[in-house]
């Protein structure tokens, strides 16, 4: 998770398409590694029903909820990551009058 935190925040701060599609395979691959995890634990809990179609298919849907819901959690733990990263970074101050520049901290105040 760290590491797809990273490439996407060199991603967002360079525009590089390349790194965009690191993050979205990286992601991909996160789910499928998620996935399997859920799958081990697969459970059958509509074996009553009469019909099987429906039976695997609500057990599907039974298992494969925990997984989506996992992979949507780190998903935005990762975006909450990186615009906590993007907004602690240093700028420039516009009231410098220095040739090279002045550099000052982005303050990371929630009430501001």
């Amino acid at each position: 998770m760290i590491v797809l935190g990273i490439i996407k925040y060199v991603s967002d701060r360079s525009g590089a398409t390349i790194l965009h599609f690191f993050y979205v395979l990286g992601s991909g691959l996160m789910l499928a590694y998620i996935y399997s995890f859920i799958q081990t634990w697969y459970l059958h809990l509509f074996t009553f029903l009469s019909r099987p179609w429906l039976a695997n298919l609500l057990d599907f849907v039974v298992n494969i909820a925990p997984g989506i819901a996992l992979f949507a959690f780190a998903q935005t733990a990762i975006n909450i990551a990186v615009d906590a990263v993007a907004k602690a970074q240093v700028k420039p101050s516009p009231t410098c009058t220095l040739p090279k520049g002045c550099l000052t901290r982005v303050s990371t105040d929630l009430a501001s």
